[in-house]
């Protein structure tokens, strides 16, 4: 079922991981929803090399391609 949400909260952070034996900072960008009962729910998240404008546009891209909708 699809939950719809009050509010929405979007952030993106840089975490440290092991790539090709070595430590790499990657960007995570992470979208939370608020529903009606004001519980948060994780709605996606993205892993990509860097925090850029197209990164954040894909981001929300792939939220809308998988149901999220404009706020009523």
């Amino acid at each position: 079922s699809h939950s719809k949400f009050r509010y929405l909260y979007v952030d993106a952070m840089y975490i440290k991981v092991r790539e090709d034996n070595r430590v790499v900072s990657k960007a995570v960008y992470i979208a939370q929803g608020v529903n009606d009962i004001n519980k948060r729910e994780i709605i996606g998240f993205m892993v990509s090399e860097e925090e850029t404008e197209a990164a954040w546009s894909r981001f929300f891209l792939d939220l809308r391609s998988r149901g999220l909708q404009t706020p009523t």
